[in-house]
């Protein structure tokens, strides 16, 4: 009988210590050595390669001719890293019917990723090639209006 009540009496202090919402807490600390901080300056420029290209009417099913743009940087800061990221928009009237694409280097290239690509240097340059298509179903009322594309060139500093 002492033994039940033993077991009934730790069972008891255990139910309270849990309902208790008794816990733990370990903490630790390290000393790490001083770290050298260092700044720079980003600086982007975008162009077009060759000129402001002149695209033709766009019929369904066709795409524009291809047109390049160059990023250019001239930031300070040794370790100064950077990405490119291109978007566009297009009249609202055309955002269901056209898609764009943008490679680094030639068209048909490397795709650019919605995330950005690559991890250039401060004075680093990338070709960005462009391209819009008119889907085969794209409506006749399409006719006769301009696409308006807008494109933009984001420069995103990354970790070096």
């Amino acid at each position: 009988m002492r033994r039940a009540l033993i077991g009934v009496a730790a069972g008891a202090v255990l139910a309270l210590a849990a309902a208790s919402g008794v816990s733990a807490y370990w903490q630790a600390q390290q000393t790490l050595p001083g770290g050298v901080a260092t700044s720079g300056d980003l600086e982007v420029s975008a162009m077009w390669r060759d000129g402001t290209p002149a695209w033709t009417n766009l019929y369904p099913g066709g795409t524009t001719a291809d047109a390049t743009i160059r990023v250019t940087s001239n930031s300070t800061g040794d370790n100064l890293r950077w990405r490119v990221k291109v978007t566009s928009t297009v009249a609202p009237a055309f955002t269901s019917h056209t898609s764009f694409q943008a490679w680094a280097g030639a068209c048909g290239g490397t795709p650019i990723p919605v995330g950005g690509y690559g991890s250039f240097g401060p004075t680093d340059s990338v070709d960005v090639c462009i391209r819009y298509t008119l889907a085969t179903g794209a409506p006749a009322t399409l006719q006769g209006q301009s696409i308006n594309p807008a494109i933009t060139v984001h420069a995103e500093q990354v970790g070096g």
